[in-house]
């Protein structure tokens, strides 16, 4: 049976606190964005390699439907 109602899906290192909260964990960013009605970002702007820069990319938006909203409270470009 399918869950009626919000659900929420996250990728993140902290894997453990994820898993308390009732939160999907899911293996990547495009995963995230394929199943997403909304993204809300709230991260910070970390450049280099593994850092934040460049997450939200084209293949990352191309893989959100059509009626998905990206709301970016991070405190840099993503």
């Amino acid at each position: 049976m399918e869950q009626s109602g919000p659900r929420s899906a996250a990728h993140a290192a902290r894997a453990s606190e994820i898993l308390m909260s009732g939160t999907t964990l899911v293996d990547s960013m495009l995963e995230v964005a394929a199943n997403a009605d909304y993204v809300s970002l709230h991260a910070p702007y970390i450049k280099g390699e593994g850092g934040t820069h460049g997450m939200i990319n084209d293949d990352f938006l191309s893989a959100l439907p059509a009626h998905a909203h990206v709301l970016n409270f991070a405190r840099g470009e993503l």
